[in-house]
């Protein structure tokens, strides 16, 4: 799998995630659900980010490695 796959299966994943989270939300509305949100999700949310751009970042670095090796 190479790092762009990577990104799009865990761009996916996230996306993926968050419509599901926004389903349960229907159903599960207390403190218990807000305390969820806030503890798992926003954190996972902003660690995928980071992931994603450190997967951006790698990807420049190997196509620049690449090309300097031609």
């Amino acid at each position: 799998m190479s790092l762009v796959d990577g990104k799009g299966t865990l761009s996916t994943a996230m996306k993926d995630l968050i419509a599901r989270w926004h389903d349960v939300q229907g159903v599960w509305h207390d403190t218990q659900s807000a305390e969820f949100e806030k503890t798992y999700l926003f954190q996972l949310e902003n660690d995928v980010r980071g992931a994603l751009g450190a997967l951006d970042s790698m990807n420049q670095v190997i196509h620049k490695v690449e090309s300097d090796c031609e």
